[in-house]
């Protein structure tokens, strides 16, 4: 389950239990083109297969899919082929489409062909990818060129949406209701660390911040998230073993990664800077009263103007300074923490978010008292 999924779950949920029909359309490697109902939501379920499939083998699936549902508005979260599909699908029956961007790059033109330049791939397979990524970029411009409205997770987002596309998006923030713990978890003396471990995502840089406070017997560093079976993978798992104060806890499935952030004094985010839009990690950091020790990301630019820790800006010695300090700082923490949690609760678990979305989508979602498709 990733980012995005969890952010729709969320938004797909609020929106049936005020009565409005909801069809969830969920591409898997393990489905069987089957329909389930959970909690009111319709889930379609369209198989990928679990070889390598390239994304145009799903365009067809999910057109049908839609044939299908016929909804008054199909709302698409990220960028990628199904920006198109949805495009499509939406022109050609004169509904509604709403786009939400996700990362903070998701709004550039070419996204896919500067990954692919910025990639440590041989010259050789770059240039056999080109025409496939530019295919892909190209399909995307057009989806979200069709889009009747877009949302956007940070001011930053919808300014390149601007620039880029000419668009006007709205700055919606994912709507992520609080739950919370049956008992209040007392902080522990635990930094967090927990993502997919990929290059991307720099966990290697959360060892070297373990290794620099390894003198203090007093804090337990931990690592969560898959690590890959790669030469880099590897590295991580021999690195974390010559520090001490580290533990690999591996995999976190989503639904039990919430005692890890109730634990944790301090969560720590080491993404290069086009990684992430608005992580959930953070949200659930905020929400179980976690501050945030960012090395690149400070959406909106929270973590500084409302004291939820620290962003070191890419500067990696201001970085490891800030942990130390605030390792250093067990009241600090806690001072941070209760802001956290106050921020959590106002801007991400209001209401008030799916009345918004709601009215983004148009009126062509009918009330509470009358069926309606999304």
């Amino acid at each position: 389950v990733n980012g995005t999924q969890v952010q729709m779950y969320n938004l797909a949920r609020a929106l049936a239990c005020r009565g409005h029909e909801v069809h969830f359309v969920v591409a898997s490697s393990s489905a069987r083109g089957s329909t389930d109902v959970v909690e009111k939501i319709r889930l379609h379920w369209i198989s990928v297969g679990r070889k390598a499939n390239p994304w145009f083998r799903e365009i067809g699936p999910v057109g049908l899919t839609l044939d299908g549902i016929n909804p008054d508005v199909v709302y698409q979260r990220g960028r990628s082929h199904l920006t198109y599909v949805a495009g499509r699908w939406a022109a050609r029956n004169r509904k509604r489409f709403v786009w939400g961007s996700n990362g903070e790059d998701s709004c550039e033109f070419w996204k896919s062909i500067g990954r692919l330049a910025r990639s440590h791939r041989p010259l050789w397979k770059k240039f056999i990818l080109y025409h496939y990524f530019a295919a892909l970029d190209l399909l995307i411009h057009r989806g979200i060129r069709a889009s009747s409205s877009v949302i956007n997770q940070t001011d930053h987002q919808r300014d390149r949406l601007k620039t880029n596309y000419a668009k006007q998006g709205y700055v919606l923030p994912s709507y992520f209701p609080c739950r919370p713990p049956t008992t209040k978890h007392e902080k522990e003396r635990v930094v967090l660390w927990l993502a997919n471990s990929s290059p991307g995502k720099q966990p290697h840089l959360f060892l070297d911040l373990a290794g620099r406070c390894s003198s203090s017997t007093e804090w337990q560093f931990l690592l969560g998230g898959p690590i890959p079976e790669t030469a880099y993978g590897r590295a991580l798992k021999e690195k974390a073993e010559r520090i001490p104060a580290v533990s690999v806890v591996g995999a976190v499935p989503f639904d039990k990664s919430g005692a890890y952030y109730a634990r944790a004094s301090l969560f720590v985010s080491t993404s290069m800077p086009e990684a992430d839009g608005l992580p959930n990690a953070f949200i659930q950091a905020w929400q179980n009263g976690t501050p945030l020790l960012s090395l690149h990301h400070d959406p909106n630019g929270w973590i500084e103007t409302k004291g939820l820790g620290y962003c070191a800006k890419g500067d990696i010695e201001q970085f490891f300074e800030n942990g130390q300090r605030l390792l250093g700082d067990v009241e600090a923490l806690r001072q941070m923490g209760t802001r956290c949690e106050k921020f959590a609760r106002e801007q991400f678990g209001n209401p008030a978010i799916v009345d918004t979305f709601l009215e983004i989508l148009g009126d062509q979602v009918p009330g509470n008292d009358v069926d309606g498709e999304v």
